[in-house]
């Protein structure tokens, strides 16, 4: 006579794991933020800031560490130092392209870009152009989530030898940093987790 609920219970025990996954983030959680956490106790934030730019949010243990804002997701726009909850003016980096960000191009697999800009860092102005050069549609797995990605790789007139290597995701419209290679130097930067911000 047992068997009967015994059977149920454990069918029930069995689907807890699934019931328990969270969501996986789509496009329509963006407004409310889209949460990557990278591992080594940072935690980015994306949210949109303004048409055809994405404010990333970097977080530690401690409080909120950096802010990036990011036209179409991937063109970095500024990066801003964050002291004790404050922006610190002496500790930001700007880039002013020739295009409003929302006219920007849109990433895209197999394309190449590249765009002049003008960079102001510390009060000095360095102009240079960016290369993006992105590679095929593939997949790739954060946590228990899978999006189709590709690589963006960001070289600079003015840096030559080094790399930024970006994993772009059409799905939601954002990118994060995956590596950064100078000379035979490479270091990755995996991310272990992806969620909405409830």
């Amino acid at each position: 006579m047992l068997r009967l609920p015994l059977a149920a219970l454990l069918a029930a025990t069995a689907a807890l794991p699934a019931l328990a996954q969270p969501e996986c983030p789509t496009r329509a959680d963006i407004d409310g933020g889209i949460r990557l956490d990278m591992g080594d106790g940072v935690v980015e934030t994306y949210r949109p800031l303004r048409p055809g730019v994405i404010r990333v949010t970097g977080e530690e243990a401690g409080g909120e560490t950096y802010r990036i804002d990011l036209a179409k997701g991937l063109y970095t726009l500024a990066f801003q130092d964050v002291y004790d909850g404050r922006p610190d003016p002496a500790a930001r980096t700007t880039h002013a392209f020739e295009m409003r960000p929302e006219n920007m191009p849109d990433p895209a697999p197999g394309s190449r870009v590249s765009l002049d800009v003008v960079t102001v860092d510390f009060g000095e102005f360095l102009a240079e152009t960016e290369h993006y050069d992105s590679g095929p549609l593939s997949e790739v797995t954060i946590g228990t989530c899978r999006y189709d990605a590709f690589e963006v790789v960001a070289r600079y007139s003015e840096e030559p030898g080094y790399e930024d290597g970006f994993l772009y995701l059409p799905e939601l419209g954002i990118s994060y940093l995956a590596w950064w290679r100078e000379g035979s130097e490479r270091e990755d930067l995996p991310v272990v987790s992806i969620a909405a911000v409830r």
